[in-house]
Order: C-alpha cells, then structure tokens, then sequence
C-alpha cells in the first residue's frame, strides 16, 4: 500500500468497509440494477468504480440517474426519456444550478427547489427559478 493509500485509510470500528459506493444502472435489457462496491481505501473504490463502469457502459449498460448527460434510449414500454411528454423534461434553476422538481395542485403546474440561499426566506426557503422579488 503506498503513503497516500494509506492516508485514507480509516480504523474500523463497524465491521463494514469504510468505503461503501452505490449506485443505479440500467441493463441492455432496461433492468435498473442497483450496485454496490465496498473498498478499504478511497483509493481503491475509485479504481474499482471506474474499471466496472466502464466495462459495463462497454456491454451496453448505461447509468440509471437522472443527471447524467446521454440519454437513455426508448426500450419500447413507453417509459423511456424519448417517450415522455417535452413538459417533464428536467429543469435546472439558473440561479442556483441544481434540478428543480415539478409540482401540480389544483391544475396549477410549477417547478421549485429548495434552498439555504438567504435571499428566499420569504419564500421559506424554495426557489422557482427566478430571482426574489423585494421585501416590502
């Protein structure tokens, strides 16, 4: 083990690896598949995590999340990215730069995150997207 391996390197005090990684992908078969990696050091949890992910991007997998920039092809089912209405595409607030979730209520439709920033405690900490209007 090199010097900066183990500077990573954590006493145990569980009998759990310190290192524990999951994730999401989706097979070719359009099974999402949850994954699991457990290193002892930093160091080996991203080797081990890059070398997988790539063989299995290689065999046709493709990651399960949301934020992730290639879109998943339509499997056929009706449920893929391709297949949704334009609408539930994802939106990210300008302001803040993270995924705004969309709400409906009443046949009212909006999209919102919620935020430490602030500048929106008026608004009890959500963002719409736009900047605060001025407190009168």
């Amino acid at each position: 083990m090199t010097e900066k391996e183990e500077e990573y390197k954590v006493e145990r005090q569980s009998p759990y690896p310190p290192n524990s990684w999951s994730w999401r992908m989706v097979d070719p078969r359009g099974v999402t598949v949850l994954i699991n990696l457990k290193t002892d050091t930093a160091n080996e949890a991203v080797k081990r995590y890059e070398g997988l992910v790539t063989i299995l991007i290689d065999r046709g997998w493709e990651p399960a999340s949301e934020g992730y920039t290639r879109p998943l092809p339509s499997n056929g089912n009706g449920n893929g990215p391709e297949d949704k209405p334009q609408e539930d595409e994802e939106h990210i607030c300008e302001i803040h730069h993270v995924p705004m979730t969309k709400w409906e209520k009443e046949g009212r439709k909006w999209w919102s995150h919620k935020t430490d920033d602030p500048r929106y405690a008026q608004y009890k900490g959500w963002c719409k997207g736009e900047p605060p209007k001025e407190a009168s």
